[in-house]
Formats: C-alpha cells, sequence, structure tokens
C-alpha cells in the first residue's frame, strides 16, 4: 500500500511503512454539504444586447434542437454517504482534463491539503516529483501513475491529461486503461469514477473535437463518467469586460457582473450537455465547481454523485 496517516511527521511520511488499513480510507466529513453552484438548464433570459463575448454562446443554442431534462435526484443523507465511503478501503479516481483546467486544485480540495501529492509508478515504487512534474509541463502523463496524498491516503488519482493535440494514440491509451481498470478481478485496482473536466476558463471552445470523440468512443462500462465543469468563477472576469465594453462605467458594472456571469454559465451547462448527450456513451452527470482554491470550498457532491449513479 502507498501514502501515509496524515498524524505522522514528514520525514516518517517519506518512508515505506506499512498503513493500517481504518487508514487508508477515504476521509470523508458527515458534515460536507453541496454548496457548488447549481446546473440550471433554464437560466436567465438573454437580454437584446449581444457583444463579443456572448457570440459563441448564441452559437450552442443555435445549434440546440432539445435539451434533455435532468432526472430528478435523492437528496443522499451526508452520513450514508460517509457509511458507502468507510467500506471503503481505496477510492480510485480517473482525471481527465486539457492542461489547465484546475484538476490540482480541485483533488488538493477534495483530499483538504494544499501540499502536492507523493508519486508512484505502476510497481508501486516510489518517483521524483521533480521529474513528474517537468514531464507534466511538456505535455506528457503516465495513466498508471499514482498520485496519493499523505493527507487522505485513501484516494488514488490518476492523470490521463487532455486529448487538446488529437492523438489517437492518447485516447487508445485512455479506452485501453478504463476498460482494464473497469473490469480487473483485483479489486483495489479498479477504478470507481472518472471525473472528465472541463475548463469554464475556456469558454470559447468548452468542448474540443477530440474530447466529443471519447464520449463516442470510450465504453466505460460500470464506472460513470461525471463531466466536471471548472473554474465556473472564471467568468466573472470577461463579464466584466463586456459590461465595460457595452459602455458601463467600473461602477455600474460590477454589481453587474455576477448576474452575467450566470447566465454565461447557464448556457455554456446547457450547451455542453446537449453536446455531450447526442454522444454513443455520454456523462452520468454534470457537477459544477468555482473557487475550488479557497479554503473552506465544498467538493462533497463530487463525492456522493457516483453513489447516486
Amino acid at each position: 500500500m502507498h501514502g501515509t496517516s496524515a498524524s505522522m511527521p514528514s520525514e516518517v511520511a517519506m518512508s515505506s511503512q506499512r498503513i493500517p488499513r481504518e487508514a487508508m480510507k477515504p476521509s470523508f466529513s458527515s458534515t460536507m454539504t453541496p454548496a457548488l453552484l447549481p446546473l440550471s438548464l433554464g437560466g436567465s433570459p438573454i437580454t437584446a444586447r449581444i457583444g463579443s463575448v456572448r457570440k459563441f454562446l448564441l452559437n450552442l443554442l443555435s445549434r440546440k434542437t432539445s435539451i434533455s431534462p435532468r432526472t430528478k435526484e435523492r437528496i443522499l443523507d451526508p452520513a450514508e454517504v460517509k457509511k458507502q465511503f468507510d467500506r471503503t478501503v481505496h477510492f480510485r479516481i480517473l482525471i481527465i482534463s486539457r492542461s489547465n483546467a484546475g484538476k490540482t486544485t480541485l483533488i488538493q480540495r477534495v483530499c483538504n491539503t494544499m501540499g502536492l501529492p507523493e508519486i508512484f509508478n505502476a510497481k508501486g515504487e516510489k518517483i521524483d516529483p521533480a521529474i513528474v512534474l517537468g514531464s507534466h509541463e511538456r505535455g506528457d502523463h503516465n495513466i498508471e501513475d499514482e498520485l496519493i496524498f499523505p493527507s487522505n491516503p485513501g484516494f488514488i488519482f490518476h492523470d490521463s491529461g487532455g486529448f487538446e493535440n488529437g492523438s489517437v494514440n492518447e485516447l487508445n491509451l485512455v479506452k485501453d486503461f478504463v476498460a482494464h481498470r473497469a473490469a480487473t478481478m483485483k479489486l483495489e485496482k479498479r477504478i470507481h469514477v472518472i471525473w472528465y473536466c472541463f475548463s469554464m476558463a475556456d469558454y470559447e471552445r468548452p468542448i474540443l473535437a477530440a474530447e466529443e470523440k471519447f464520449f463516442d468512443e470510450c465504453n466505460t462500462g460500470n464506472v460513470p463518467v461525471i463531466a466536471v465543469l471548472t473554474k465556473a468563477d472564471a467568468l466573472t472576469l470577461p463579464a466584466l469586460s463586456q459590461l465595460r465594453d457595452e459602455g458601463l462605467t467600473m461602477r455600474e458594472a460590477m454589481p453587474k457582473a455576477g448576474e452575467l456571469a450566470a447566465q454565461m454559465l447557464s448556457i455554456l451547462e446547457s450547451g455542453i450537455e446537449n453536446q455531450l448527450c447526442s454522444c454513443r456513451y455520454p456523462p452520468k452527470a454534470y457537477l459544477t465547481t468555482a473557487c475550488m482554491n479557497q479554503e473552506g470550498a465544498d467538493c462533497s457532491p463530487l463525492l456522493s454523485k457516483p453513489i447516486l449513479l
């Protein structure tokens, strides 16, 4: 087993000491309550003024023939969620996203830490983080590597990187990994959920053709894929810029920026869902996150969602 207990001093945390089974369970607070931005298919009506920031949003709307209604979800008692996680020694998550989609911040928040994860290769050998980070900067990711935070070693993350380069090899590697890890007889090696992150900072190109291809070709079987719309708070700046372009002063624009950003987010959510629901293997659920870099940001819906599916 990898990782260490959060209570161990740093010099012990770097050792290969075996961790008790209980210490390896994902830490999940029963007091967590959902506080992410709610998804909305309707959203606020679009006003008559349309600027450059909103042109791509109109394209999303013009392509829509219908919007699939969301299934009414049962609200799960946080205590029940905790009980489900307590039965799991490891919760293994595959994360797919483009660069700068906020996934590192997201998994840090899930594990309640600001530190970097320890990284282990497929043989269980610890890897020098500097080597891995250098590879990531070049766009290279080894999907077999395990990312484990000492503060919460019950979660194991795999990072595939994204498909922005449109490489067929990258897509095939992910498909092979998912096919193997979804059905392996070694239960401790199975993945439990896939988070596919779409950064709202890339609002002008929310979905690439290569990303859509993943949802057309990658059958994840019983492993649910959750589309995670990250960095929703990044829409505030373009909303403010749009209002300024329309002639408002900064003082006038500031109070209105939040409302316009919410409109943009609503249209993006609907457009992304509509585009992906036409694929052969669409996501099982959609979640939106914001301000994950702030202490106290809540990500409990990401953890409870797989149990609801």
